[in-house]
């Protein structure tokens, strides 16, 4: 125990618990904004999409999302879906399925963050100083 009443552990050399790494996908360019959930994961890649796959082992199938994404800036889970995703980007909101296509919830330009709860989407666009939200149907 430190003065303060704390208590400190001997966590050991990190680097001597290190695994291997195991690439799990590969053939990729431009792989931005990794985001893992409990069913599969998401990712952007830079100036083109989408993309999702139900598998966390190597050589996982991945699905490419269809629409016109632009280059995205944020990806995050969407809370009112636990296989989906939502992204925001240079021409809009997306909303995406693990292994299927994403679909357009707003399109225009200069969105920079979005978020989702079961309800409603939020989002960002820049120099307005406000985060608005609309309802997802």
């Amino acid at each position: 125990m430190g003065d303060g009443g704390e208590s400190t552990a001997d966590l050991g050399d990190p680097a001597a618990e290190t695994a291997a790494p195991t690439a799990i996908i590969s053939g990729r360019s431009g792989i931005q904004n990794v985001r893992s959930g409990t069913a599969g994961f998401a990712w952007t890649e830079l100036g083109t999409g989408i993309y999702t796959t139900t598998s966390k082992t190597a050589g996982a199938n991945v699905t490419e999302s269809t629409a016109s994404t632009g280059s995205v800036f944020t990806l995050a889970q969407d809370q009112g879906n636990s296989t989906g995703w939502i992204a925001a980007g240079t021409s809009g909101i997306f909303i995406a399925e693990l292994g299927s296509t994403a679909s357009a919830f707003r399109t225009g330009n200069g969105f920079t963050s979005a978020a989702a709860s079961s309800q409603y989407v939020f989002w960002t666009s820049p120099n307005d100083g406000r985060i608005h939200r609309a309802r997802r149907f």
